[in-house]
């Protein structure tokens, strides 16, 4: 069970390395993040979800890998590794996101239930229910940065 544990965890470093790593080496400076947000953000939707709907392409509440490669290429990334990243993202985020009930686990991301992919070793920047807190944020800078105040290099980033 710890071991399982464990190598669930690991998947879930390994997809938010995959998304720091897809901004800082192949998407830097390609899209804002505001163009990010823009395509459907919702009112009643948590910040968490609003993030991740950019990979949402038919806005349907379901993030399918295909979806998720689309979205990857769709600010600039290779093919290559926006097909690793999604297939990463994926196994390590869709089994925490599917409806209650469902089996066996599938690989869709819902939007939804993104809230239960956060764990314990997120930076906190998102609540357990997904809303943006600006003070966790701003302490990842606080704590990370100390080339440039305002942002982290790759190895700031990944150490």
């Amino acid at each position: 069970m710890v071991a399982r544990q464990r190598a669930a965890a690991s998947l879930q470093v390994l997809s938010i390395l995959s998304v720091l790593l897809t901004c800082s080496l192949c998407c830097f400076g390609k899209v804002s993040a505001r163009a990010l947000l823009a395509d459907g953000a919702s009112s009643n939707m948590t910040e968490l979800q609003k993030h991740v709907s950019f990979f949402d392409r038919n806005k349907d509440g379901i993030i399918t890998p295909l979806e998720t490669f689309q979205g990857f290429v769709a600010v600039g990334c290779e093919i290559a590794f926006s097909s690793a990243a999604a297939s990463t993202v994926h196994g390590a985020l869709a089994p925490f996101t599917n409806p209650p009930g469902t089996l066996p686990p599938y690989v869709n991301i819902h939007v939804k239930y993104i809230h239960r992919a956060i764990h314990g070793s997120d930076t906190g920047a998102y609540d357990s229910k997904g809303r943006f807190v600006q003070e966790k944020f701003d302490e990842i800078f606080k704590k990370h940065a100390h080339i440039k105040l305002d942002a982290l290099t790759l190895p700031e980033a990944c150490c």
